[in-house]
């Protein structure tokens, strides 16, 4: 939109202070500008077009933030390159010579506007806003591609071949190899890097050259820059890393993951010497990841071909009689280097090092490979066949534990079923009610053997070693220990703590949410939300005393997961049960397939006391209080609304509602922008809402289409509730067809806000005036009413009167009376290439009087929609055609006549009184919206005597002699094509008509010489100055409702 000057406004203000009202002085100025005093004063921290690097570990790197009235906001990384950086650098006063773009929010994502997109400069511009960008706000890029640089101080100036280690380490003598070449740091690719390489980086940083490791796969992060070497392959001999053979200097083809590291054996004491183990991660000393020593540090060990064998010299080594090898990092992921792949010990080495393995610091392994050992301590001594349950809160719960050969081990959950936990908890005392199986290892793995397998218990036994032996079993490892929870009755007394089929809501900020648990045996567990819905989150909410009615069912995500084992899968509730444990079988508790643990099913009923209103907004995150991410409540919870589909007509929902809260008139003030990508961040709650359909005239989000309330897992959509200024009188189009300039609905400035005029009264006359006082063709401009470009909903509505003393550069527009009507828009057309605006013409037909109705817009024909046509519409056509009207009929389906796939439906849902004079005087949908397919296409027929007016012929037209009827003066073109046998009778009309437009041009030429004489001695009266899209009067008055006259116009943007 062309910038407007203010300086009649009762807000005046430089452009570039414009813009800073509209962003961070929107209510004061909005609330001043309703009693006429406004004057907004901006406090600004920066100065527009300031950068600053945020995110960083150092002041010359970081993430680039740029300032834009007032505001910071980032830049996105497409098309970011070393020139951008360069830019960037010298303006904030580093060393721009070695300059690093970086990209993907390296340095951490961004929060607030995304300011610039596809910046490209030359490397020669003083400041990043002299580069070329699509333009301020304009992009398609989230926080995840926040662009970044590292610019080179200049004090951090560094030798050629001079080398240091870099990264994400915990002692000095290791590190990410960074290579110095021409003042700027670079890395090194692990492609062949071998001891003897690392030994020359050691040997050359000081350290011990013996014993150093080489390390890859970017362990120590990412570098960033250039990758200088690639394929080094060092004797060991050369005394820097440079002097080594390689590729060459940025020959390579790797990426920063493949960077180059080494761990040095370093000359001072070390805190743990070589070889030497450790166990971490376990619940005591005897179990753990292997930890191994080497160059003072602490690395892990690969579990590939780890066994008992290898455990046993483990345990030995750490002073233990005998132990288990357990692997894909029983005890968690270490950091670090892993030291130690293919272990092969016999089992009777003294020292780990005494196996056979693939050298220290060789693998191919992930950290989730980590091997770890169960020792066993000394001797234990149990009853054979005694049970217990181990690691649960409670006395009858946990994991299941048998002692055979003086040893407790576990057993597996393999066709473990209810029968055989009926005869755990019997022998432990348990006897009365259910007994639940917990999937899942929810009481954690255990140690030593996993002695039973594939248990085929009838119930009946006393204990569990008197169950059949199966067939058949499998080897099991510990995640497969089954647990078990036994009724609370035991046979020493009842322990009451919660009651079978209670309910209740944990993890929630407000009493009416959370995640849902029920109790059983005592215990509080979790529900899997697989098939979750509204129903069953309606029972809980009534068995828990809520009210019923807009009850959200929450699936994962919104609360965090419940600390109890999962016990219902798949409820199935009708909506009308009384409590949750009628809507499944009790037979069923434990047995889920809930693979995701956070997978548990939640709530959020409706509040008893309500802290806000169901479709009540916020703004939250934004400068000012009319800009920011868009909070909606529901069932007294905040939430957020999803970015899908999230347009202006949405934005404008939300800005009225605002508008009513701060006590502003929003059909006079704001100028909604939607903001997507979480450009205000992504908030904390729930996100409520998502593609929604918003027409722009509802009162609340929820009335919207698509308003189904649930919780969804996406960006957040944001607006800019901006102040929209303008000059008293001037004039615009809204709202066009696409890629058009000259086409759309006629607003005027009224009272500093745009308005939209009413279609009464206004004809092509008016049309040719507004055109001319754009500075757009108005020769053959046409007028179209009944909100034929939409209806302005953000806009206010004025009924209008207009007169001329002299053709249209005399006339003028003057706006009389605030009301509700159809809004007025206009064709602004230079000359007729194909077809003039508005004219119709029927194809397809039998003959000139019957086809497809087909209406051209803006030099281009189109085709109706057969929604709501009927013989109205029909009759206004044959009338335009000058074709009989009585008899005329609508025809829908009109594919009795073919169908015109190329051309797009331009009209849908045709009104038409009958007594229009032509189609588009009739109320239709906004141009270009329709539902329709092909089949849907519109028609009429003619039948009868054709008008006796003489003005127009029935001229056949394109390939077909019966396809079209072409009227002149009604639906014909300058295209229309004749067929042999009128040519007779068409040349001598012609022939005459030329000789008319001839004289006629003379005579036109002659007034418009008169007409500019008088148009000079009046130039100082009403001077005109053509613009590009909005043109301004000079003369504006109101009084009460009514609005004197604007008449002349001053000055064109």
């Amino acid at each position: 939109m062309s910038v407007v000057n203010r300086t009649s406004s009762p807000c005046s203000h430089s452009a570039s202070e414009a813009v800073a009202m509209w962003r961070r002085s929107t209510v004061l100025c909005a609330t001043l500008a309703l009693m006429a005093v406004c004057t907004a004063q901006i406090d600004d921290d920066c100065l527009d077009g300031d950068l600053r690097l945020r995110g960083g570990e150092k002041e010359h790197e970081g993430r680039v933030e740029i300032c834009v009235s007032g505001e910071w906001g980032t830049v996105c990384d497409d098309l970011w390159d070393r020139y951008n950086a360069k830019v960037v650098c010298n303006q904030l006063g580093f060393n721009y010579s070695a300059a690093i773009a970086v990209s993907r929010a390296h340095y951490g994502e961004g929060s607030g506007p995304i300011f610039l997109d596809n910046v490209a400069c030359s490397g020669r511009e003083e400041r990043l806003t002299d580069c070329v960008h699509n333009g301020l706000l304009e992009h398609n890029c989230g926080h995840h591609e926040d662009a970044g640089v590292y610019c080179q101080p200049v004090e951090e100036a560094c030798l050629d071949g001079s080398i240091r280690l870099a990264g994400e380490r915990e002692v000095q003598n290791e590190g990410r190899v960074e290579i110095c070449n021409q003042g700027q740091w670079g890395t090194v690719c692990d492609d062949r890097w071998d001891r003897n390489d690392a030994a020359v980086a050691c040997a050359q940083l000081g350290f011990l050259q013996n014993d150093a490791i080489p390390v890859s796969r970017a362990m120590y992060g990412q570098g960033i820059g250039y990758i200088l070497y690639d394929e080094m392959d060092c004797t060991g001999l050369e005394r820097n890393l440079s002097d080594c053979r390689s590729a060459g200097l940025l020959v390579n083809d790797c990426q920063h993951s493949e960077d180059a590291g080494v761990l040095c054996r370093p000359r001072e004491d070390s805190p743990c010497s070589n070889g030497e183990l450790r166990l971490t991660g376990g619940r005591d000393s005897t179990e753990g990841r292997v930890e191994f020593c080497f160059n003072g540090r602490w690395g892990t060990v690969c579990d590939d071909r780890f066994g008992d064998s290898d455990a046993r010299v483990i345990c030995r080594q750490l002073g233990f009689p005998a132990g288990y090898g357990q692997s894909g990092a029983t005890f968690g992921q270490g950091a670090g280097p892993i030291f130690l792949d293919d272990l092969d010990c016999l089992g009777n080495e003294t020292t780990l090092l005494s196996c056979r393995h693939d050298g220290v610091g060789f693998h191919n392994c992930q950290h989730s490979e980590d091997a770890s050992v169960i020792c066993l301590a000394a001797e234990e001594r149990c009853i054979e066949g005694d049970v217990r349950l181990m690691n649960g809160d409670y006395p009858n719960e946990g994991r299941v534990e048998i002692c055979i050969s003086n040893h407790w081990g576990t057993v597996c959950d393999y066709l473990f079923d209810a029968s055989d936990a009926r005869v755990v908890c019997n022998q432990l005392g348990y006897t009365n009610g259910d007994v639940i199986q917990v999937q899942d290892g929810y009481y954690g793995a255990g140690r030593g053997m996993v002695w039973l397998s594939g248990l085929e218990c009838s119930g009946n036994e006393t204990r569990l070693l008197d169950c059949p032996l199966p067939y058949s079993s499998r080897s099991c490892s510990h995640s497969s220990d089954v647990s078990i929870i036994c009724p609370i009755t035991a046979s020493g007394g009842t322990v009451g703590r919660c009651s079978d089929g209670a309910v209740r809501l944990v993890n929630g900020s407000l009493p009416n949410e959370g995640l849902v648990e029920i109790c059983y045996n005592g215990r509080w567990g979790a529900i899997c939300e697989d098939q979750w819905d509204t129903l069953d989150a309606t029972v809980v909410c009534h068995q828990m005393g809520f009210p019923g009615d807009s009850v959200i069912a929450v699936g994962k995500s919104l609360f965090s997961s419940s600390s109890g084992p999962i016990f219902l899968d798949s409820v199935d509730c009708q909506g009308t049960e009384s409590r949750l444990d009628e809507c499944f079988d009790r037979s069923s508790l434990g047995t889920h397939s809930c693979r995701d643990v956070s997978g548990h099913a939640g709530v959020i009923c409706p509040s008893i006391e309500r802290t806000c209103d169901n479709g009540e907004v916020r703004l939250v995150g934004g400068g000012t209080l009319l800009e920011g991410r868009v909070e909606v409540c529901y069932n007294s919870r905040w939430g957020t609304v999803c970015d899908n589909m999230w347009d202006r007509r949405d934005a404008r929902v939300v800005c009225r509602q605002v508008a009513g809260e701060y006590g502003l008139e929003y059909d006079d003030f704001f100028n909604p922008v939607a903001v997507r990508g979480s450009g205000f961040g992504r908030g904390s709650g729930p996100v409520f809402l998502t593609d929604l359909l918003c027409v722009g005239s509802e009162q609340n989000l929820l009335e919207c289409r698509g308003a189904e309330v649930g919780v969804y897992d996406c960006s957040s959509a944001g607006i800019y509730c901006g102040l929209q200024p303008c000059k008293d009188g001037s004039l615009r189009l809204a709202e066009g067809l696409p890629g058009s300039n000259n086409t759309g609905r006629v607003e005027m400035c009224i009272r500093n806000v745009w308005a939209g005029l009413c279609d009464t009264g206004f004809d092509d006359r008016n049309a040719e005036f507004v055109c001319s006082q754009l500075g757009l063709p108005d020769k053959n401009a046409v007028s179209v009413g009944g909100d034929f470009f939409g209806h302005g909903h953000h806009i206010s509505s004025w009924s209008v009167a207009y007169s001329c003393d002299n053709g249209s550069r005399g006339c003028s527009l003057r706006a009389t009376t605030k009301t509700e009507c159809p809004h007025v828009g206009v064709f602004c057309e230079q000359m007729v290439t194909r077809c003039r605006t508005g004219h119709v013409r029927v194809v397809g037909g039998a003959n000139s009087s019957e086809g497809r109705v087909e209406v051209c817009l803006n030099g281009q024909w189109g085709k109706i929609c057969d929604d709501s046509w009927d013989d109205n519409a029909a009759k206004v056509v044959c009338g335009q055609l000058n074709l009989p009207t009585i008899g005329a009929k609508a025809v829908v389906g009109s594919s009795i006549w073919g169908s015109s796939p190329s051309l797009d439906y331009v009209l849908d849902d045709v009104k038409c009184f009958g007594s229009e004079s032509k189609l588009l005087d009739c109320h239709s949908s906004p141009v270009l919206s329709h539902n329709c397919l092909h089949t849907e296409e519109a028609g009429v027929t003619c039948h009868g005597k054709t008008s006796n007016s003489g003005q127009n012929k029935t001229l056949p037209t394109e390939t077909s002699p019966a396809a079209v009827s072409c009227i002149r003066g009604g639906g014909g073109g300058e295209e229309d094509m004749y067929s042999s046998g009128q040519v007779a009778a068409i040349i001598l009309p012609v022939v005459l008509v030329m000789m008319v437009v001839l004289v006629s041009s003379l005579a036109g030429m002659w007034l418009v010489l008169q007409r500019r004489k008088r148009s000079v001695n009046q130039s100082d009266q009403f001077p005109i100055a053509r613009g590009q899209g909005i043109v301004q009067f000079n003369e504006f008055s109101s009084e009460s409702e009514s609005l004197d006259k604007i008449s002349g116009t001053n000055t064109a943007i």
